[in-house]
């Protein structure tokens, strides 16, 4: 073994003194990644990093070589548990497998767009885009590290997830659609050796693999990852927020359409106070450090927002100015108060928790029926809740505690048997049946999980000793043995597929709406099946032939039909619908030309109301609610008013005709177009045609007249205002 490293070590030295060498050594290093020793792995690891990401190999070979990369980090990073082989890297080794992917990735990605016709380079993508969805799932977790809990394991890998954090960024830099640069500027970019903004804008329209429209929704996925981390319910720690936050801020800046709705939403909406503590977290003093210090992270972010004239909308900048002022004050306040003090806003946060946790537990029900009754609510019992061991110790088979705790260092075999069975009898008297439960069915995945990885494992007492194959007298009978068994008459039956998860059905459904909106591309100049007789009735066949929109009638009713109950609840209670993936793509689709694709939200809403009503009525005349139909509805308009020109008036007018639905909060939002001193007639045009043209509004848009009338300052908006009430309000105003 000592051969073989001192070997590595003079190879790694020659390869970068004679660079002629380079690929020969590289080729005959490569496959040391494949082996088990980790001293190994982790030379060939650091020769990688020096040669890519520090760059001591020049451009040209690192993109001749980065192809050959994939498969190795692959498989470095392939492990499900830590009881099977290949092992989980070690933490320096994961950052540093990160860090090439993060270096590869542009690079590949410019070698398929110089080449669009290749073959072979189809196969290296689909390899990177494995590897990088491999490598965003850990984002959050413990990995590389042996996972416990959800609620701990985020902070114990920060190190790993700050490195994710950047290599999400950068790929969404690329996966999205960079703003157009100044051409004049260009030699000056080259002088000053500025890389290449790479984008899906680059890509050729006629490519064979590479589709900006599902890359671009992929991008947006990814951004998700981030925004759910910062606003889940639970505070993450501040290095990690500062990353995320400070790295989103960068994004913003080179891509503004992708990240500043998002953004500029969570930088006024984050309440530090709001967000819940860690479940096994009991220092106070820490939680409270941790949110003082993504305050003032946040209030950075904004002071730099408003100094470099970011926010231009008047009503968000006011907004961000509140803010501002408001962190102004609560810092002076925790000035004051000092480190050990909870200031104002932490006295009135522990006062609303102790008030809830009085209404939560009332009554004589026991905490066991109310966790019956509300599961939803139900915490994480143990803290070392993983189904995996580190070694197959019974102290680590049956340990539930932290590997903190002093108690996971007693030796219980020292206790009499007496005062043993008094403790146990003791405590299953005094703990929960859900909580028993939940702890013998941890304890059982662990069990299972030793049983099934044995082969690899290694038991390390006074010496390494490796588990025994299984015995030949228990080995399986001969095939001519068996031959006794077979019955001509008995007839086959095809075995059950096997049972598809959520996730499973998640990422299934994922391909089948990215093929379709592949189809949304293609133009239709002819129906591809010709046409059929059919009935022109309600109950008639929709689809005789398949046209330009064809695609959008499979996926509104795939949506509304099709997977309407196709729900999943996951184990923080929150609930997932497989629906609303579809309709995510239709109005992503929509939201890329708002002009052009009025009609796909038009017929898609019309289908989202029919349904909804249909599945929801009870009696004939009843008009029941219709939630989903008005949270899209109003996402629609909070989507479509902001970029809405005076030109685009009978768009716009359009789209009021034909929803078959507009509620109050639905009809608000065009007062932001009446406040607007350019588009204001655009407004009040769009207000008149709904008293006129739909007679059950007619009061809702009367009454925002009224508000505007009363509210504004304006004397030309004053006077609008009061013609239009003069005119449909003769006897109140004159």
């Amino acid at each position: 073994m000592e051969t073989q490293i001192s070997s590595l070590i003079s190879a790694r030295e020659v390869a970068f003194q004679k660079p002629q060498l380079y690929t020969d050594i590289f080729h005959n290093l490569l496959p040391f990644i494949y082996n088990q020793n980790t001293t190994l792995q982790t030379l060939v690891i650091d020769f990688l990093k020096e040669s890519f990401v520090d760059g001591k190999l020049d451009e040209e070979l690192q993109l001749q070589l980065a192809d050959e990369l994939l498969q190795p980090l692959s498989y470095l990073i392939s492990s499900k548990s830590h009881l099977e082989l290949p092992r989980a890297p070690s933490p320096a080794n994961f950052v540093k497998i990160i860090q090439l992917t993060n270096h590869i990735y542009p690079i590949i990605f410019k070698k398929c767009l110089s080449s669009p016709q290749m073959q072979d380079l189809e196969s290296e993508w689909d390899q990177l885009q494995s590897l990088r969805d491999n490598l965003i799932q850990k984002f959050g977790t413990a990995y590389p590290l042996l996972p416990l809990n959800p609620e701990s394991d985020a902070s114990r890998s920060t190190r790993s997830n700050i490195t994710l954090v950047m290599f999400i960024t950068n790929v969404l830099s690329i996966l999205s659609i960079a703003p157009p640069k100044d051409p004049r500027a260009a030699r000056a970019r080259k002088l000053k050796n500025i890389p290449e903004d790479l984008s899906i804008v680059s890509i050729p329209s006629d490519h064979k693999f590479l589709n900006m429209t599902r890359l671009e929704v992929e991008g947006r996925q990814i951004l998700d990852v981030l925004f759910d981390a910062l606003n889940d319910s639970r505070i993450i720690n501040s290095p990690l927020f500062c990353v995320i936050t400070n790295r989103l801020l960068t994004l913003f800046k080179k891509r503004p359409g992708l990240v500043s709705v998002k953004l500029f939403d969570f930088m006024i909406a984050y309440e530090s106070m709001n967000k819940e503590d860690p479940l096994f977290e009991s220092n106070q003093l820490k939680m409270r450090l941790i949110r003082r210090f993504n305050d003032r992270i946040l209030k950075v972010m904004i002071g730099y927002c408003l100094n470099k004239s970011f926010v231009k909308d008047p009503k968000l900048l006011k907004r961000f100015q509140n803010k501002f002022t408001y962190y102004q004050g609560m810092f002076e306040d925790q000035r004051k108060r000092g480190l050990l003090k909870p200031d104002s806003h932490e006295i009135k946060r522990e006062e609303k928790r102790a008030e809830f946790k009085k209404k939560k537990i009332t009554g004589n029900e026991s905490l066991e029926e109310q966790l019956q009754n509300n599961p939803s609510e139900s915490p994480l019992f143990y803290y070392n809740s993983s189904p995996i061991t580190p070694d197959l110790s019974y102290s680590s088979l049956y340990s539930l505690i932290s590997p903190n705790n002093k108690l996971a260092s007693f030796n219980m075999s020292e206790l009499p048997q007496n005062i043993l069975i008094d403790m146990i009898a003791y405590s299953l008297q005094n703990t929960t049946t859900r909580k028993l439960v939940k702890g013998l069915e941890i304890i059982s995945d662990r069990f299972q999980n030793v049983m099934k990885f044995q082969q690899n494992y290694t038991i390390s007492q006074d010496q390494d000793i490796q588990i025994a194959n299984v015995p030949d007298s228990v080995k399986r009978e001969d095939d001519k043995d068996l031959q006794d068994d077979y019955n001509p008459d008995l007839v086959y039956e095809l075995p059950l597929p096997d049972y598809m998860t959520f996730k499973d059905q998640k990422k299934q459904l994922l391909k089948i709406i990215s093929q379709f909106m592949e189809l949304a591309q293609l133009d239709y100049k002819h129906p591809i099946l010709s046409d059929v007789s059919n009935d022109d009735s309600l109950n008639g066949v929709a689809l005789s032939s398949w046209k330009e929109n064809t695609w959008l009638v499979f996926l509104t009713r795939l949506a509304t039909r099709g997977l309407c109950d196709a729900q999943h609840t996951n184990e923080d209670g929150t609930v997932e619908n497989l629906s609303d993936l579809v309709r995510d793509a239709i109005f992503t689709y929509f939201t890329a030309d708002i002009r052009g694709r009025i009609y796909v939200v038009i017929d898609w809403l019309n289908e989202e109301w029919i349904c909804e009503v249909a599945r929801n009525r009870k009696e004939d005349n009843e008009v029941p609610d219709t939630p989903v139909y008005n949270a899209w509805g109003s996402k629609v308009l909070d989507n479509i008013i902001p970029f809405m020109e005076n030109s685009d008036r009978k768009i716009f007018l359009r789209l009021l005709s034909e929803l078959p639905s507009l509620n109050e909060q639905m009809v608000e939002k065009i007062k932001s177009l009446c406040l607007d001193p350019i588009r204001y007639k655009f407004g009040f045009v769009s207000l008149q045609f709904l008293i006129m043209f739909r007679p059950p509004l007619k009061d809702i848009a009367i009454n925002l007249f009224r508000r505007l009338y009363q509210e504004t300052d304006l004397d030309d908006l004053k006077a609008e205002c009061l013609s239009y009430l003069r005119k449909y309000c003769p006897g109140e105003y004159t």
